[in-house]
Order: structure tokens, then C-alpha cells, then sequence
């Protein structure tokens, strides 16, 4: 054997060692290449998501102010028709109120053939007094009734001022 061969092997296996790392590395280098690019395309969809999603937002806040100037004005508007309404059925009430004073005469007089005070049925002053009672007590059912009408009504139309 020749003093080159262990030589000659180990400039084989050196040269082998240096085909494969220069394909692997050139191979390496293509990869890299395709990653730079596609991390370059990813970069710019991320950028292009956050200007879109930017500009989504500036709209939906824009439409939120609407709908909210919206949504104020019909509570506005409702609140007003409650407090008309509501004088309405204050100056109603109060005209029945007065109506009912006025034709409140409470009882006649006792029949001059009673023999007796005592067999009158009922006694005038308590008769008046219980006939008072009754008509408040009818009034102010009449003032929560038609109170809690007029907001119902008014809640409803709110509520449909507040769909459209």
C-alpha cells in the first residue's frame, strides 16, 4: 500500500463531507429564502388585518353614536309625551275631582213624618263622610290606573321608537 492511501481516503470523505454540506446548505439557503418571503407575505396580511380591523371599528363607533343619538332623542320624545299625557290625565282627574264635590249634596233632610231621628237609616254626617272616602279612594285607583297606562304606552312606544 501506498503512504497516500490513508490520505487519499480521508480527502475522499473530506470531499464527500463538503459535497453533502454544501447541498445541505444550499438547500438551507432555499428554505430560508421561502421563509424570509413567506414571513414577509404574513407580515404584510397581518398589517393589512390591523388597518382593516381599524377601520371597522372607526365605522361600528360611528354607528354606535348614531344609533345612541338615536335611541336619546325617541327617550326624549317619549319622555315628553309622558309628562303631556300625564297633565292630561291630572287635569281629568281634577275635573272629576270637582265634579264630584259640587254634586255632593250628601243626604236630605229627615222626612217630617219620622217619628224619631233615630229611625232614620243612616246618619247624615257619617253617610257624607263614608261617601267622601269612597270617591277619593275611586280617584286615586283612577289616577294609578291611568298613570300606569300612559307609561306602559309610552314604554311601548319607545320600545318600537328604539326597533326601526
Amino acid at each position: 500500500m501506498n503512504f497516500l492511501t490513508p490520505y487519499l481516503t480521508a480527502i475522499k470523505i473530506a470531499a464527500i463531507v463538503l459535497i453533502f454540506a454544501a447541498v445541505a446548505g444550499g438547500s438551507a439557503y432555499e428554505m430560508h429564502k421561502h421563509d424570509v418571503k413567506k414571513y414577509d407575505d404574513l407580515q404584510k396580511q397581518f398589517v393589512t388585518f390591523k388597518i382593516t380591523t381599524a377601520a371597522l371599528g372607526e365605522v361600528a363607533k360611528k354607528q354606535n353614536a348614531l344609533i345612541a343619538l338615536h335611541d336619546l332623542k325617541a327617550k326624549e320624545r317619549n319622555d315628553e309625551e309622558y309628562a303631556r299625557q300625564r297633565a292630561i290625565d291630572a287635569h281629568t282627574v281634577a275635573g272629576l275631582r270637582n265634579a264630584i264635590r259640587a254634586g255632593s249634596g250628601g243626604l236630605s233632610a229627615p222626612a217630617p213624618r219620622a217619628s224619631s231621628p233615630y229611625r232614620i237609616c243612616f246618619d247624615p254626617a257619617k253617610f257624607g263622610a263614608a261617601l267622601r272616602s269612597l270617591d277619593e279612594g275611586l280617584l286615586g285607583i283612577v289616577e294609578g290606573g291611568t298613570a300606569a297606562v300612559t307609561g306602559l304606552d309610552t314604554a311601548k312606544r319607545w320600545a318600537q321608537d328604539l326597533s326601526k
